[in-house]
């Protein structure tokens, strides 16, 4: 149970800072998007 749970999080974990990371970026392209106007 344990190690399956643990299979479970991690993907979890991944999808969140991929997540994470997009937003991120999307943040910045706004950033650029508005300085540059």
């Amino acid at each position: 149970m344990a190690a399956n749970g643990n299979r479970k999080d991690r993907p979890v974990q991944n999808v969140t800072m991929k997540s994470l990371m997009g937003f991120l970026k999307i943040m910045e392209i706004q950033k650029e998007r508005f300085f540059y106007c």
